[in-house]
């Protein structure tokens, strides 16, 4: 049998949305609701793809009991804990469409709308959430690590924390950029391997989301962690 992931489908217009975050089985099931909700109304083929572990049940209970009312609906284990990074290289491999977008909690939701009208033309789409709402800090240290990856990594992009974006990829590029770092960094270094395959990314302004994801959230540590990686990335280019 052919490989799902190599017929007809990755050549059409459509959408593999990878919902990697941590979310408990009970608000699981809703979430995957609104998801389909959305994409329903957006009037393209889709699928939803929900990576977890094999052993953990409650998360596969909660993806197989909306499947019976969206068949789009799939459980995909992973064998490692959900990071982005092991996200992005899931929806590089596993996606059937020729668009994959990632989100890590239900708020991502509200800009897939944005997302979707412009995919079809643009390598990497990255919609960003405001930070108004983050404590003074967090924005500070924030501004400085964007404002690295311009300065060191020329992206195009003014924000480069995954927990601030929702990315969108054609899957054929994704391919050619997965990361090869983990933690903070994978989102500045995905937009830095494009910049160098000459590969265009466009960010958009989401009106939906207020603010960063809370869970996955970039502390202080972290964000030290992929300045020094960023470096390390840079000096070795």
């Amino acid at each position: 049998m052919q490989d799902a992931r190599t017929d007809s489908a990755a050549e059409r217009f459509g959408l593999s949305l990878v919902y990697w975050g941590e979310e408990d089985a009970a608000a699981l099931g809703p979430t995957l609701r609104e998801a389909t909700r959305i994409l329903e109304g957006l009037a393209l083929e889709y699928e939803i793809l929900v990576p977890g572990a094999a052993d953990d049940g409650r998360r596969r209970c909660a993806v197989e009991a909306t499947r019976i009312h969206n068949a789009r609906v799939r459980y995909v284990e992973a064998p490692d804990a959900l990071t982005y990074g092991r996200a992005l290289r899931l929806a590089a491999t596993q996606a059937r469409f020729s668009q994959v977008a990632l989100v890590a909690c239900a708020g991502d939701l509200a800009s897939l709308p944005e997302l979707v009208g412009l995919a079809q033309d643009q390598p990497i789409l990255c919609a960003t959430a405001s930070s108004r709402g983050e404590p003074l800090p967090g924005r500070a240290l924030a501004w400085l690590y964007n404002l690295s990856a311009r300065l060191l990594l020329h992206v195009p992009i003014r924000e480069c924390r995954a927990s601030a974006t929702v990315p969108a990829f054609q899957q054929s590029v994704l391919k050619e950029i997965l990361p090869e770092s983990e933690g903070a960094f994978v989102q500045a270094e995905v937009l830095a391997r494009a910049k160098q395959r000459g590969l265009g990314a466009v960010e958009v302004v989401s009106h939906g989301r207020a603010g960063p994801s809370g869970r996955h959230a970039e502390g202080g540590a972290a964000l030290a962690s992929a300045l020094l990686a960023m470096l390390r990335f840079w000096w070795c280019r």
